[in-house]
């Protein structure tokens, strides 16, 4: 599949901190139909990503394991796995 980032927003800036606290990115295959989205902690580095649904498919922490989720047919988590499902 292939997929591309069409659109970023930024959301959750905090006067104390300088810059937002989070960014969240969109992802599309090559026909326009959304297949997911990320939300990055800006402080942290933790990302979740989420898939078609809006569930939780994956989360990963800078150095750190990276989590994937799982779900059945109906959306009902069936487990989750530590990975490397995600690049650098």
């Amino acid at each position: 599949m292939n997929l591309k980032i069409i659109l970023s927003a930024l959301v959750l800036s905090s006067p104390a901190v300088a810059g937002p606290l989070s960014s969240q990115e969109y992802f599309y295959d090559g026909a326009g139909n959304n297949v997911g989205s990320a939300v990055r902690n800006n402080q942290t580095g933790q990302t979740y990503f989420y898939g078609q649904q809006g569930q939780l498919v994956g989360s990963a922490m800078p150095g750190g394991p990276r989590q994937m989720y799982f779900y059945d047919n109906q959306g009902n988590s069936i487990g989750s796995s530590q990975g490397s499902m995600f690049a650098e």
